[in-house]
């Protein structure tokens, strides 16, 4: 049986984003920065993502989704 390795995939929409805050802040790994100038949230180290969706949750303007992508391990070594 061949082992699986769980990553996600984190779609932010920027005409939805309201610069906030509440994603970055509450992202414990770091996985979500801000970008200058007008600091709309992006994704900075998506191999960080534990999947725990607060930023999806807490996002005021449902601007964040975050979806489990599941890679067989021939795929996830490559």
């Amino acid at each position: 049986m061949a082992k699986t390795k769980r990553s996600f995939d984190i779609e932010i929409s920027e005409t939805r984003c309201r610069s906030c805050a509440v994603c970055w802040e509450v992202c414990a790994p770091k996985v979500l920065s801000w970008k200058p100038p007008l600091n709309k949230a992006i994704v900075k180290d998506l191999a960080a993502c534990t999947g725990c969706r607060l930023c999806e949750w807490l996002c005021p303007d449902w601007a964040i989704v975050v979806r489990p992508v599941v890679l067989e391990s021939s795929e996830a070594l490559t």
